[in-house]
């Protein structure tokens, strides 16, 4: 006869059930993602008839299920009278409630069953992009929502890859709640999902959904013992034409996802022309940079930092410059987000360690020998750990004193995760390196997590010297942060600096060094050991 329903299983099951009586076709048993689905309210759906449930011409294969031998039933494709899904899967199996012999009827959307696979099991992006483009053909005005969770590396390091999972099956479930049962969802990556919203009223709807997403996804969930936030970033595209234009619907949608992301996650983007035309822009940078690699197209130049008490030039930091045929110089804000976005950004810190040491080796052996090189990490080789190995492996190549490297993180790149940070700056000053807290001041990191951080100098952003020579509370400020820098043991540097007026506010703050125009712009290797070996009378500025 079949096995006994278990209630608590069946009212919490992620799909649609229904528990329907053999002998009448009357509804036994419902739960909410059942009513949900077919567009019913749950009190009319428990005295509901299965007949009355699904549109006129699928009732016949609905009431098979009631006639077939004991056991599980081939699945069918099914449309609710309501119309509030576009098409459903329905499967069933034999079972015991209440004493009476009931069929259960497992319900889900089709676009979540591609394949014959449930949600979390997609195996790969076409078989997803098949049950959408699938589900697309019944929508009179389709969109579709790339949803991508932010930092979800960060989430793994945190919880583990198995809770992690977990974070996304409830990421999953909060996306199902926030969608209209008229909406299909799939999982479409390792922590990205794409809806295909029924948006009759267009953008406004879909925008609308996109917020009600953000919304339920803002809140922090429980996994074991951890408290993880996994908020989304949000990309919408009209699918517009035939079914068949979806992929080019669903690389608009990434675009804005994308672009949602970069302006600062857990918000939405629409897709617009001007998106396209970055997309492209985006592309043709990230190529010529996997050339500019091979081709040694990539430069460095040396901006000057200055030990202001001493009048000497202390070190340099190291900056990327790409000399790309037929564009000129070619500055790192062009190009630099675009090789974090592809991964590019891993060669390209790694290279541009190794040209760092390699350089101070030739400074040392034309009499340069006590710079220091200061050296941009990004988020990506902080989280990863690869840094260190960087590192590791030009000071072997080169033989350069590793205290003569310094490596430069922001606040932003810690607060990503910040234990791994911490293990990862540990490590590297274990070896001897120092390590710098960048554009100090305009992040997030709290007072006591930056005192477990072994950081050997603070830079104080530019932002706060712009009027520390006219106004009293940001020379305040700029005191504050030289005593804070001076508590943790580690040097006060000064970025950005312009003016004589406010190098003289900067040397009465007892800051210890600075750069900035007022000194010297970057400049090419052989410029920087000019400048360095000149006379330092102009210091007396």
């Amino acid at each position: 006869m079949g096995a006994d329903i278990d209630t608590t299983v069946f009212d919490a099951a992620p799909c649609g059930l229904l528990a329907v009586d053999r002998a009448t076709g009357a509804i036994v048993r419902a739960n909410r993602r059942a009513a949900s689905l077919l567009g019913v309210d749950e009190d009319a759906l428990s005295a509901a008839n299965l007949h009355e449930l699904f549109a006129e011409r699928d009732r016949d294969a609905a009431e098979a299920f009631l006639r077939a031998d004991n056991g599980p039933s081939a699945p069918v494709v099914v449309r609710s009278a309501s119309g509030a899904a576009a098409e459903i899967v329905v499967s069933a199996s034999h079972a015991v409630h209440a004493g009476r012999s009931v069929v259960v009827l497992a319900l889900l959307p089709v676009a979540d069953a591609a394949g014959g696979a449930p949600l979390s099991l997609h195996e790969s992006r076409r078989s997803a992009l098949s049950a959408l483009e699938a589900a697309s053909r019944v929508l009179e005005r389709p969109w579709l929502m790339f949803v991508d969770v932010d930092r979800f590396r960060s989430v793994v390091a945190q919880v583990g890859h198995v809770e992690a999972e977990a974070v996304l099956d409830a990421t999953s479930a909060r996306l199902r709640e926030a969608l209209s049962p008229r909406d299909a969802l799939v999982r479409f990556g390792a922590d990205e999902f794409v809806a295909l919203l029924d948006a009759p009223g267009g953008a406004r709807e879909a925008e609308e959904t996109a917020e009600r997403v953000l919304r339920v996804t803002s809140e922090p969930c429980t996994i074991g013992q951890h408290r993880v936030r996994a908020t989304v970033s949000i990309g919408l595209a009209a699918l517009e034409g035939a079914p068949e234009h979806i992929e080019i619907a669903l690389a608009r949608a990434e675009a804005a996802a994308q672009a949602a992301k970069a302006a600062g996650r857990a918000r939405y983007r629409v897709f617009d022309p001007m998106l396209a035309e970055q997309a492209e822009q985006a592309a043709d940078i990230s190529e010529g940079l996997r050339q500019a690699l091979e081709r040694g197209e990539l430069v460095v130049h040396y901006q000057p930092v200055i030990d202001v008490h001493r009048r000497t030039v202390a070190g340099a930091e190291a900056l990327l410059r790409w000399e790309r045929p037929g564009h000129g110089l070619v500055m790192p804000t062009t190009f630099i987000p675009v090789a974090e976005r592809t991964g590019l950004i891993s060669d390209v810190g790694a290279w541009v360690i190794h040209e760092a040491c390699r350089q101070m080796r030739q400074w040392a052996h034309e009499g340069l020998d006590d710079v220091w090189v200061s050296v941009n990490v990004s988020a990506r080789q902080l989280r990863s750990g690869e840094v260190v190995e960087h590192v590791r492996d030009a000071i072997a190549d080169t033989g350069v004193r590793p205290d003569r490297c310094v490596l430069e993180v922001t606040e932003t790149a810690i607060v990503e995760d910040p234990d791994t940070a911490a293990e990862v700056l540990r490590i590297l000053r274990g070896m001897g390196a120092r390590v710098a807290l960048d554009d100090f001041g305009t992040g997030y990191s709290s007072l006591s997590r930056m005192r477990d951080m072994p950081f050997s100098e603070l830079k104080i952003d530019r932002s706060f010297l712009k009027q520390i020579d006219t106004h009293a509370q940001d020379a305040a400020l700029v005191a504050a942060m030289v005593a804070l820098a001076h508590s943790f043991d580690s040097l006060a540097i000064a970025e950005g600096v312009e003016t004589a007026e406010q190098l003289g506010y900067l040397k009465a703050l007892k800051c210890d060094m600075a750069q900035g125009f007022v000194f010297s712009r970057a400049v090419p290797p052989n410029a920087f050991k000019e400048f360095a070996a000149a006379d330092p009378s102009w210091l007396s500025l």
